[in-house]
């Protein structure tokens, strides 16, 4: 039972004559999340068939969820593997407005050896998507692990994807014939 998502909102109750009516408005106001919500409504009286001097009505409703802005990320991480010094792979991100409500979106942001482009406007529709480039360039030899930010008015606040890359160099042609690389530092 969920008695405080109810409040009585106007009550005509009072003293009766025979064969009088009266009404009680219910105003439904879920507190807690989605789903059935019930409760009684006890009105007192000294009429003989109210059981225990009180009648009972059933109170039922249903809170739905406040169409807000929801964010979907095309991946929760991107990984570039073993990248050569000097070069810029990319890969992509989509970002999916999946609530009902646009999506703000206040920053688009990267650390580490990563920058990033997109084509995210500040307002994303309801069922529309933006794309976002991440290019990995190397600084360093070994694990470059960085993260990809995205801040907005859809909750939590903030959606990140783990990036994670290798840096590699070049250790020494060998006559042309194969290439001898290192990744490690």
């Amino acid at each position: 039972a969920n008695p405080g998502d109810f409040s009585i909102s106007a009550n005509t109750c009072g003293s009766l004559i025979p064969n009088a009516a009266c009404s009680v408005a219910i105003r439904f106001t879920p507190s807690s999340p989605v789903g059935v919500k019930t409760a009684n409504l006890v009105i007192a009286s000294n009429a003989t068939n109210a059981t225990g001097g009180a009648t009972s009505v059933g109170l039922s409703g249903t809170a739905i969820p406040i169409p807000a802005p929801v964010v979907r990320l095309s991946a929760a991480s991107v990984g570039f593997g073993q990248v050569l010094q000097g070069n810029a792979p990319t890969q992509s991100v989509t970002v999916t407005n999946i609530g009902g409500r646009v999506l703000n979106i206040g920053s688009v942001g990267v650390t580490g050896d990563y920058s990033q482009s997109h084509t995210c406007a500040a307002a994303v529709e309801p069922n529309q998507s933006c794309t976002i480039t991440v290019t990995f360039t190397p600084q360093g030899l070994g694990n470059r692990d960085g993260v990809l930010s995205i801040g907005s008015n859809a909750i939590p606040a903030t959606n990140t994807v783990d990036l994670s890359g290798t840096g590699c160099r070049i250790l020494s042609l060998a006559a042309m014939r194969f290439i001898v690389s290192a990744c490690g530092n």
